[in-house]
């Protein structure tokens, strides 16, 4: 008999967790093996538990989520990552796959569906639904192709910081000892990479992903 797929929930709702851990403990193929509320001791208990697939919260107090993922995806022996959100945009599903997550859905999510997530990252298949069906055809076009998910540099995500923070093009220049036409270029990259495009995109998103958090001090 095959085992089950051992499923660790993280989200900082109590009642969203217990409502995912009945669902999953349902089915006869899965198991939940852990919950956390926040990134704090986290791969203590991934090495305890030993889930396979970690569901994720993309925003968790104190932040810490992409980064989360990316030190997942670069360990050996560690879960695939379902991120399970609020955040219906294509900007936060093209950078949570491209720090290494394996599926991407929003919260308005069918049981059935979410239940097919799980089992497909499992089993390592992409698995994006989003609430708009182009853009969930879209972002899983680009996902299964070779290259097909981006990530920021180093740079770029200074920029996208400090753009988030509500400073000028001038004012990120200065602070990075940069000239104000090449923040205009990383930020055009990042427009075309994660598909945000105004100030208030940018602010929204580096709050809602927790980069404002992760990046403090």
């Amino acid at each position: 008999m095959t085992p089950p797929i051992r499923v660790m929930l993280m989200d900082d709702h109590a009642v969203v967790r217990a409502g995912l851990k009945a669902l999953i403990n349902h089915q006869e193929d899965m198991i939940v093996v852990a919950e956390a509320a926040t990134t704090r001791d986290v791969m203590k208990i991934i090495d305890e538990s030993t889930p396979n697939v970690l569901v994720l919260d993309l925003s968790l107090p104190g932040g810490g989520s992409l980064e989360l993922v990316r030190m997942l995806h670069q360990r050996p022996e560690s879960p695939r990552v379902l991120v399970l959100t609020m955040h219906d945009a294509g900007s936060y599903a093209r950078s949570a796959l491209a720090a290494g997550a394996t599926g991407y859905v929003v919260k308005t999510v069918s049981e059935f569906d979410l239940l097919a997530a799980i089992r497909a990252v499992a089993n390592g298949r992409i698995f994006i639904d989003l609430d708009n069906p182009a853009a969930t055809s879209e972002i899983y076009a680009q996902a299964t192709l070779p290259g097909g998910t981006v990530q920021l540099s180093d740079r770029e995500t200074e920029v996208l910081v400090l753009l988030g923070r509500g400073f000028s093009n001038l004012e990120v220049a200065e602070k990075l000892d940069i000239s104000a036409k090449t923040v205009a270029t990383y930020k055009a990259r990042i427009s075309e990479k994660i598909g945000l495009k105004s100030t208030a995109e940018f602010v929204k998103y580096v709050t809602d992903t927790g980069l404002l958090s992760e990046t403090a001090g």
